[in-house]
């Protein structure tokens, strides 16, 4: 129940006081208030609205939690699950606080994996007794182990691969990775992008992960690039994580030491990513493999470097 309250936000008193308010605003065909205020925040930092926000709000007018009948429910374990969520799904969250010292700790290694301290991440876990709750929790705490190369992250395998079978993978392949065991790193690797091309809903933090493994396991055994390629070639499901997926095909495509770049680049043309690192990793392709698009590929990295700002200080060299 916790868990399921983690993701409320206010109660319905606080959505007709809303209405109310804004009861001379309708929404219309001819007169889209909705979706013309959606359109004028998309991709910019909102400052006039956030979930944060409506939840305060709800909080101060007493309208924060429902009503409940028969029953009790710890608000502790509610707001703890909202941040690991949030944190896990990488949304900004503010959290409430606690007097509970356990729960701090919780709170301390949430979020130190939010900033990519696993070692913290794990001290702080292990100060307290709880064992992870929900999905997320233990996603994290068995992600953070295996950065660590601690083989006591397989204790939440099971959990994991009953709820999400990517994430288990995730993790084993970092685990692997971390212990220097490549083969086997990518080989979970492979099962984690296969099943992404069947289920897109994976914890974000754990793909990006298996994104990253794969460019290094790529870079350290380019033996192993072929098989990775192809993992990665395939779209994910509902195009999930698409343009991530295909710079990472494209790094991994260029340690295969073959064709398999030429088809990786081939996805961005005509109108590649204009950016130094793409435009001369396509020009080396393309130049390697004789590739007829090689001129053009060329031309176009000249074009970069010579449109390029010089550096100010470099005019004035004595």
């Amino acid at each position: 129940m916790e868990g399921f309250l983690a993701h409320l936000v206010a109660s319905g008193a606080l959505t007709r006081e809303v209405a109310r308010q804004d009861a001379d605003r309708v929404n219309t065909d001819d007169l889209n208030i909705v979706e013309f205020g959606f359109a004028r925040n998309v991709g910019v930092q909102s400052r006039n609205f956030a979930l944060d926000d409506v939840r305060r709000v709800a909080s101060a007018r007493g309208e924060g939690h429902p009503m409940l009948v028969g029953g009790e429910v710890d608000w502790d374990v509610v707001e703890e699950v909202r941040v690991a969520a949030a944190i896990a799904q990488e949304e900004a969250v503010v959290d409430r606080g606690s007097k509970a010292t356990a729960r701090a700790h919780r709170i301390a290694a949430f979020r130190a994996f939010d900033k990519g301290d696993t070692r913290t991440t794990v001290s702080e876990w292990r100060a307290q007794p709880e064992e992870p709750r929900g999905s997320t929790e233990p996603a994290m705490v068995a992600m953070a182990l295996a950065d660590l190369g601690d083989d006591a992250a397989g204790r939440y395998d099971a959990a994991l691969r009953s709820f999400q079978p990517a994430e288990a993978d995730a993790v084993l392949a970092r685990l692997r990775l971390r212990q220097g065991r490549l083969d086997e790193a990518t080989r979970a690797l492979e099962s984690v992008f296969a099943e992404l091309r069947r289920n897109g809903w994976p914890l974000a933090r754990l793909v990006k992960a298996a994104l990253s493994d794969a460019q290094e396991i790529a870079s350290r055994a380019p033996p192993l690039a072929d098989r990775l390629y192809a993992a990665l070639a395939e779209p994910f499901a509902v195009r999930v994580f698409d343009a991530a997926r295909e710079d990472m095909a494209f790094a991994v495509a260029l340690r295969t030491r073959g064709p398999a770049c030429v088809t990786a680049a081939s996805v961005f043309e005509p109108d590649v990513p204009w950016t130094i690192d793409f435009l001369r990793a396509r020009n080396d392709c393309y130049r390697v493999t004789h590739d007829p698009r090689a001129g053009a590929a060329e031309r176009d990295l000249r074009a970069f470097l010579a449109n390029t700002p010089a550096e100010f200080a470099a005019g004035f060299a004595p």
